[in-house]
């Protein structure tokens, strides 16, 4: 799954219940240097949360060794593709069933795995980092291989139901 970056300020996004809700629990003023506007990045997870929206976890500090979460109203998705050991989280809310997590196997079966990542926990950072270099080498084949396939139209509710 991939993203691409349209703003890097929550000022700017223009609706201003959603600035609000955002506001809430994001203490930042002016740009965030860590967002490159244009830019595409790699999703690593896609969570929601208690504020009601949803955030990708995007490695945009290139020293650091876990992702850090952004609204997803933020974003556009350019890629919807999942990778295929991603799995999906569900919680209950009023109303049924909602999805809570989309990520891979280790974050998606451990509660406390970002928890872990930002903490160091060796393990952790061993598999975010296997889970790195796998979006690594699937980029690198993709280019080499030069051959793109176009999104069936099954995908096309998928690559929208998340805006």
């Amino acid at each position: 799954m991939k993203v691409q970056c349209r703003i890097n300020n929550l000022n700017e996004i223009p609706d201003k219940e959603t600035r609000n809700r955002l506001s809430e629990c994001i203490h930042r003023q002016g740009p965030d240097e860590d967002l490159i506007v244009g830019e595409i990045y790699n999703v690593f997870a896609l969570a929601r949360w208690s504020d009601g929206g949803l955030r990708v976890y995007l490695h945009t500090i290139a020293e650091s060794d876990h992702p850090y979460p952004y609204p997803l109203e933020m974003f556009e998705i350019v890629d919807a593709t999942l990778p295929p050991n991603w799995l999906v989280n569900f919680e209950q809310q009023q109303g049924g069933l909602a999805v809570k997590l989309i990520s891979f196997v280790e974050w998606h079966g451990d509660g406390q795995f970002y928890e872990k990542l930002v903490d160091g926990d060796e393990q952790a950072i061993a598999a975010y980092k296997l889970q790195r270099l796998n979006v690594q080498q699937r980029r690198a084949a993709v280019a080499s291989s030069d051959v793109r396939q176009p999104l069936s139209t099954a995908d096309e509710p998928l690559r929208h139901a998340a805006c």
